[in-house]
């Protein structure tokens, strides 16, 4: 019996026409667009050397072992950008052997030069055909500069990476809380997640790390370096700029009052910084109490994801996660947050797709809609040191993308109706609404960035 991977062959023999050709329809540019991010999310893309170094630094690591892919035509894909695993996600860690299969990919990075040989762009290729000129996100400048402080109990000063306390992703700026996992640190932690226990070189101590002064030194000088709203026009590209936040990372205790103390203050010290910076927060269900807490300090958004819809399969995957709080807990804590936030679209959860049959993800998503929660979805990535999950095939891209048409037609049956009864005219969408952080889920741009008026606005730029 003979199989073959699907990053190698196109399961329907559609994928490979859409992503090559250019489309001038509406709703076959949007086609385009889903499954060349799927295809990129699912099969990975292999940089070539030169275009590694194109931006002077190396490649800037993208979240989840990848690199963040930008896309420079508006007219065909929105300038979207797509977190596209990589085999080795960094040109420094010779270790890191990155997601398994991506070294199947049909995708490929190119450096274009000039006559003289000097790198002038990059373009990406499916299998030989050029799709698209795109750009990496630069290197982030600040992620291995040092916080310098002095334990009270030692007299040698210690340094925290700035990449320990918050990195850029995209366009914001991801805050940790901690960093060890509540759940690896009592041996029950999410069997598909790579992420480890904490930085090697970083001990482990949440009190000291971070605290206000650290996280201060660390926000102002993002501020400084890339929350200047003037670097948006006076550089080529506009990233990166740091235009909003995200707390979260590995998985704070928010019901040990501590740490909650801990992600108010910061919510504090945000808004101290940089006032007029929106603030969401993606963690684990917590006291409604915290969340008013959260709130009033200047939450403005919050997710509690949800990940696997199957409580039978959740248990056996995570079973730290749903050991402690079941599928009720976390649908209750979503629907008080929705009630203490007030605002549609304010709370979230996401969905991984492939590892329970899709039929269960969607009524996943349909559950969460009947709570006015905005539904995420995330393709199950192989994540290198997750043991037996890093040989687990991702769902195929035919599967993904019949998924995303179902899950946009639930939400587009979403209906509103105001205290009379009245429909309303409002729409759910699948989250997250910021296009830079729809990076890593099966979504596309559907506000700023509607076809029509991108359309519209190309015509009178012509003019």
């Amino acid at each position: 019996q003979l199989y073959v991977n699907q990053n190698v062959v196109d399961e329907d023999f559609d994928t490979y026409s859409y992503i090559v050709q250019e489309r001038t329809d509406e709703k076959e540019i949007v086609e385009r667009m889903l499954r060349t991010k799927v295809a990129l999310l699912i099969q990975g893309v292999s940089v070539d050397d030169d275009a590694k170094g194109e931006n002077g630094n190396g490649l800037r690591a993208g979240t989840f072992q990848a690199v963040d892919v930008a896309f420079k035509s508006r007219d065909q894909f929105l300038n979207y950008i797509v977190n596209a695993p990589i085999e080795q996600p960094t040109n420094s860690d010779e270790d890191n052997k990155g997601v398994k299969f991506t070294g199947l990919t049909p995708f490929s990075i190119k450096a274009e030069k000039d006559a003289e040989g000097k790198v002038v762009g990059l373009y990406l290729k499916y299998y030989d055909v050029k799709v698209d000129d795109v750009y990496l996100l630069p290197f982030d400048e600040l992620q291995n500069k040092k916080v310098i402080y002095t334990d009270q109990d030692e007299d040698k000063p210690k340094e925290i990476p700035y990449g320990s306390i918050a990195y850029l992703s995209t366009d914001r700026l991801r805050v940790h809380l901690t960093n060890l996992c509540k759940f690896k640190k009592d041996k029950k932690s999410c069997k598909f997640c790579g992420i480890g226990e904490g930085e090697k070189t970083v001990p482990l101590c949440d009190e000291k790390i971070y605290a206000a002064e650290n996280v201060r030194e660390v926000l102002t000088a993002y501020r400084d370096r890339y929350g200047d709203e003037k670097i948006q026009v006076t550089e080529k590209y506009s990233f990166p700029a740091l235009r909003h936040f995200l707390l979260g990372g590995q998985t704070a205790d928010l019901e040990d009052e501590t740490t909650a103390e801990r992600m108010i203050d910061t919510i504090k010290l945000i808004r101290e910084v940089m006032p007029y910076k929106d603030i969401d927060a993606m963690i684990v269900p917590c006291y409604a109490s915290t969340v008013e807490r959260m709130k009033r300090a200047g939450l403005k958004r919050i997710a509690f994801n949800l990940e696997i819809w199957d409580e039978e399969i959740a248990g056996e995957i995570m079973p730290g996660k749903r050991g402690s709080l079941n599928r009720d807990n976390y649908l209750n804590s979503l629907s008080n947050a929705r009630s203490i936030l007030g605002v549609h679209e304010s709370v979230r959860s996401m969905l991984m797709v492939g590892l329970e049959p899709l039929a269960n993800t969607l009524i996943g998503i349909q559950k969460l809609l009947e709570r006015d929660v905005q539904p995420m979805l995330s393709i199950f990535r192989p994540m290198p040191g997750t043991k037996e999950y890093e040989h687990i095939m991702p769902p195929s891209v035919v599967d993904v993308v019949q998924l995303y048409k179902e899950a946009v037609r639930l939400c587009e049956e979403k209906e509103y109706r105001n205290k009379q009864g009245w429909l309303i005219d409002r729409k759910m969408h699948l989250g997250p609404e910021c296009v830079p952080c729809q990076n890593n889920t099966v979504a596309l741009p559907y506000r700023t960035y509607d076809i029509k008026q991108m359309r519209k606005r190309n015509e009178e730029e012509k003019k």
